[in-house]
């Protein structure tokens, strides 16, 4: 598949498993929408069983073409370590999954006039973000998990490793993540203490949650910021812009 990202090889951590199912759920979703916009004629219909008039049938996306497409082309990259590579499968796989977990039903009414005489429903693709919502929640409960005899295998207490159910649809990782909130050259953290954040939004929320969850403090401060705006296309061939003012909170993690 033309322009298909490949991910920076890393230490299999909690959040290259997230970034391997957002990834599969993305290509996942794509194809699917794809089909279902009539774009790619290798895929078809899938008629829903709940439909009581078989003239007025409606369509499921088709997101078994999509998972299917997207397992042979991300699992094909898997050609590295044996060891990896059983880590990286089992996340496009819950990646794929996320989007059929998420599918939402519509039904439309059939009848004289405005009558729900007959009904026809189908299942269609939720919205991109509520997809990346549920693999969010699939990231938070992300297990840890080890190889032995080519399966991925669960610590559960001292001397006690048993096999990771089929059934279990959880993300897995290797090792655990570094303390983002330090910096530390060796792991590749930059930390957050002393980061800056800017943003135009008053609630200031996402900048705020970073600083206090590692048990900083943020100390804001409003700035006037210039940028263009009123852009037009003036022939031929240049672009005029004014020159606008906002402002800005500037919020600094500090201790």
């Amino acid at each position: 598949m033309p322009g298909l990202p490949r991910l920076a090889p890393s230490a299999a951590r909690k959040e290259l498993a997230f970034a391997h199912s957002i990834r599969a759920a993305g290509v996942t979703y794509a194809l699917t929408r794809d089909c279902n916009k009539g774009i790619l004629s290798n895929c078809a219909c899938v008629e829903s069983s709940r439909n009581l008039v078989k003239d007025w049938s409606g369509c499921h996306d088709n997101v078994k073409f999509g998972d299917v497409l997207s397992r042979y082309f991300l699992n094909g990259l898997e050609t590295g370590s044996r060891k990896k590579a059983l880590i990286n499968l089992r996340n496009n796989a819950v990646g794929r999954r996320a989007v059929r977990k998420t599918l939402k039903e519509q039904c439309k009414c059939h009848g004289v006039s405005g009558s729900c005489f007959a009904q026809s429903c189908w299942k269609s693709l939720a919205t991109f973000a509520e997809v990346g919502v549920y693999l969010k929640q699939s990231y938070e409960e992300a297990k840890r998990v080890k190889v032995q005899n080519n399966k991925l295998v669960q610590k559960i207490a001292t001397h006690v490793i048993i096999p990771l159910a089929k059934k279990d649809r959880s993300l897995v990782f290797l090792k655990s993540s570094p303390d983002y909130c330090h910096p530390d050259a060796s792991k590749g953290s930059t930390g957050v203490l002393g980061r800056v954040c800017s943003s135009d939004n008053p609630d200031y929320l996402k900048c705020s949650e970073t600083c206090m969850s590692c048990r900083f403090r943020i100390v804001k401060k409003l700035i006037v910021q210039q940028y263009r705006c009123r852009c037009k296309f003036v022939w031929c061939c240049d672009v005029k812009c004014d020159m606008c003012k906002r402002l800005v909170v500037m919020g600094t993690c500090m201790k």
